[in-house]
């Protein structure tokens, strides 16, 4: 398999990353906030 080392791949783990409904636990929505914050 060729590695194609134009492109960028990032793993994101859901429960430890940004937490939107206050559980403690991270979720899609606080997922894509970030990723709306960064765009800008």
């Amino acid at each position: 398999m060729a590695l194609d080392k134009t492109k960028v791949i990032y793993q994101i783990y859901p429960k430890s990353h940004r937490d939107t409904k206050g559980n403690g636990i991270g979720d899609f929505r606080g997922i894509i906030e970030k990723c709306l914050i960064c765009q800008n």
